[in-house]
């Protein structure tokens, strides 16, 4: 399950939280990523980043 930071979190871990699925987050809007020249390719491998790990679960 991916949520996304604008959005209150609280509403997938009612759903998932008892769970064993794996809570990611899909950052699109950039919240935790720095503002330069790298940000296109942080952001790729971020969201790559994250449904590896969702994969993994």
């Amino acid at each position: 399950m991916f949520s996304e930071p604008q959005f209150n979190p609280q509403m997938v871990n009612n759903v998932f939280g008892d769970t064993s699925a794996y809570i990611g987050v899909m950052d699109s809007l950039c919240v935790g990523l720095t503002l330069d020249a790298g940000l296109y390719d942080a952001l790729l491998e971020q969201l790559a980043n994250e449904i590896a790990r969702c994969t993994d679960a």
